[in-house]
This record gives structure tokens, sequence and C-alpha cells, in this order.
């Protein structure tokens, strides 16, 4: 379960995994029996981001737009034992959710740019973009490069 906070927006995802006779599961090779994404994906936990409160303004996208500052999110982990064949899934998420069940939780920051990274805005006639470059005074003057045409149709 994890829980985001936009501009008091809430965003939260969440997802149900059986985990192996050690009690361990693994986000590269376990599918999520239910939740906010449905495939293996050790990102999906982040992506599969929505609004929690739903009669909170609608329409909200979840994007950082502060590339300079990190993401602040909280992990939570909530154990318990369930026969998976009652497909009673409310009823499960209900019991997963009490606080007596949680067994973990953590807060991590997703930074989205290294601190010796230089980002300067670019304006060539009608051309605008952001360019991103590592530090001459640490990586030197030779570094490999991406170039992101966005907006194109072709």
């Amino acid at each position: 379960y994890t829980l985001f906070e936009l501009k008091n927006n809430l965003f939260e995802a969440h997802v149900v995994f059986k985990s192996d006779s050690n009690g361990t599961i693994s986000l590269y090779n376990h599918q999520p029996l239910q939740g906010t994404y449905l495939e293996t994906d050790s990102m999906g936990i982040f992506w599969s981001m929505d609004q929690r409160i739903k009669n909170q303004r609608t329409g909200l996208r979840y994007a950082h737009k502060d590339v300079k500052k990190p993401i602040a999110y909280v992990l939570y982990v909530y154990s318990l034992n369930i026969e998976f064949d009652s497909g009673d899934w409310e009823d499960i998420n209900e019991r997963l959710l009490d606080e007596n069940n949680k067994i973990a939780s953590t807060k991590i920051d997703r930074y989205y740019l290294q601190e010796n990274v230089l980002r300067e805005e670019i304006e060539v006639g009608n051309i605008r973009g952001t360019l991103f470059t590592p530090d001459k005074n640490i990586y030197g003057n030779t570094f490999k490069g991406v170039v992101d045409m966005f907006g194109s149709a072709g």
C-alpha cells in the first residue's frame, strides 16, 4: 500500500500478493492477485497511483512538476492469513488495512534529478526545451546524451 500527497490531494496504490512458503514476495517475479495493477511490475506500486478520496477535485493526474525536489512516498506492509478462494475482496481489503495487521512502513524519497546535473531552459526560434547535462567538473566534457522529441507528428 502506497500513499502520496500532492497539494492536499491524496493518491494511493495498493496490491495484494500471496507470499511464498518463506513469507516473502518479489515485485520482479510475483504477479498481484488484486490491486491497482495486475501484471508483474516492480514499479507498479508507483505508476498505478490513483486519487484516494473520490470526492476530492476530479480529473487530477499524478504528476511531479518540480524535478529538483524529490517525491516522498510512504509504503505500508500488511499481513493477513486468508483463503484466496473466497473471492470476497471487499472484506479482505477492509481486514488488510486494519492497523493491527500493519507489520512495516517506510518513507521513500524518489529523486528525478541528481544534485550534480545542470538544468538549462532552451529557446531557439519555435523550439523550446530543457537541457540536462552532467557537471563538467565531475564528468569531464564528454558524455552520452538522449534527445527526446515530443509532440512531433512523424
